[in-house]
């Protein structure tokens, strides 16, 4: 089985593990987390995850709309809905910045607002001081001492942040409120339950402190 290893070789994991999930099995979606540039299975720092991240896309078309998720798929019970977007304009995925673009389903924000809670109308939809509600000790990559309660993740799995993009291939959509807890949740179930399909394009990177 091939093999991903960081750059300070702090972490080594299985770098086909996008089995079960999307990975880059689409079209490369261009998705950059403060200055890191997502490619496939590399690593960015917790702390590149404190802004909203650029996600564009050139091949999006004008008169069309676009959904947006980003996913922890290494989250306990399933799924994590870190940010989801609806109703993307296709200029606004060519630019990259989604600050002000589309509807905020599930905003940045802190763990206890919830997701249903509409921001102010002076604030853009996904201002918040952080957009990852990661556990920073997910995301070391050593083991508790003996007789410390266990990490809430295997050590061999820290979080995996995937980006997917969706075409809404029809009019602005209304959509439904979602629960405010943004565990076990599924993105693609989601996504077939308004027609959109199978994701147009994705990307995904792996999260250390």
């Amino acid at each position: 089985m091939p093999r991903l290893q960081d750059s300070l070789g702090l972490l080594q994991i299985a770098g086909d593990q996008a089995d079960g999930h999307w990975g880059c099995k689409y079209a490369l979606l261009d998705v950059i987390f403060a200055s890191s540039r997502a490619n496939c299975g590399n690593f960015v720092r917790l702390k590149d995850l404190e802004r909203l991240p650029s996600v564009s896309f050139p091949d999006a078309d004008d008169g069309q709309l676009y959904a947006v998720a980003v996913v922890d798929v290494n989250a306990r019970g399933g799924e994590y809905r870190q940010l989801l977007l609806g109703n993307v304009p296709g200029p606004a995925l060519r630019d990259g910045n989604l600050s002000l673009a589309g509807d905020a389903l599930t905003r940045c924000a802190p763990a206890d607002v919830p997701a249903a809670t509409p921001p102010a109308p002076h604030v853009p939809p996904v201002a918040s001081p952080t957009c990852s509600h990661i556990d920073p000790e997910r995301t070391s990559p050593t083991r508790p001492a003996a007789g410390e309660p266990p990490a809430p993740y295997d050590d061999a799995q820290p979080p995996r942040l995937e980006v997917l993009l969706f075409c809404e291939y029809g009019p602005e959509v209304d959509f439904a409120p979602l629960p405010s807890n943004r565990s076990t949740w599924d993105a693609l179930t989601w996504a077939d339950g308004y027609g959109f399909g199978p994701p147009l394009a994705s990307n995904y990177v792996w999260v250390r402190s």
